[in-house]
């Protein structure tokens, strides 16, 4: 069934956490579960997209861990620029994103605080994200650590869910109940 939102401007969900904690799974089910008036917008993705096309063009730029560090922090910046225009467009939005910087956060709210904004907190133990991390193979062992205390510090969440000791179905409709009015 899908559950249809009428809102007089866009709403937008942003799905915050650690690596591996479950963002991108939770993000696609509530996509699901919505009606076709959403957008899905990942970090990771999008940051995919750019270095696959620039490793394919520039190989020796991503050599350069200097460089690699000054690339992400303008690229999450201009991601918060992609939401925002699909928000101007009276699009309606999921965000899949790990906000583990304060500049990034600050950076992304200032954009969107004039929309109808619902945050989440996505949590689970240290040890099921290095679980899940070796499991993946496609994750560097200690990112999820690293990111673990950065990602919700200054945050203030509409919803905080625990993926490790809630399930999918149990997530999705915790997030409904509380964002739909």
């Amino acid at each position: 069934m899908d559950i249809q939102i009428n809102l007089n401007n866009p709403q937008i969900y942003i799905f915050n956490g650690t690596s591996s904690s479950g963002k991108t799974t939770l993000a696609k089910a509530l996509l699901d579960r919505l009606d076709n008036s959403y957008t899905y917008l990942s970090l990771d993705n999008y940051i995919k997209s750019i270095f696959e096309s620039y490793e394919t063009h520039y190989p020796k730029i991503f050599e350069n861990e200097k460089v690699i560090s000054v690339i992400i922090p303008n690229l999450v910046l201009t991601f918060h620029d992609i939401i925002n225009a699909f928000l101007m467009n009276n699009q309606n939005v999921i965000v899949d994103h790990v906000l583990q910087e304060n500049e990034w956060k600050d950076d992304l709210f200032s954009k969107i605080k004039k929309y109808n904004v619902f945050i989440i907190g996505i949590y689970c133990s240290i040890g099921e994200l290095e679980k899940r991390e070796r499991e993946r193979k496609d994750r560097k062992i200690g990112l999820a650590a690293y990111q673990f205390n950065r990602v919700h510090e200054n945050m203030k969440y509409d919803i905080e869910l625990n993926t490790e000791e809630n399930n999918v179905e149990e997530c999705i409709n915790e997030i409904l109940n509380k964002s739909i009015k």
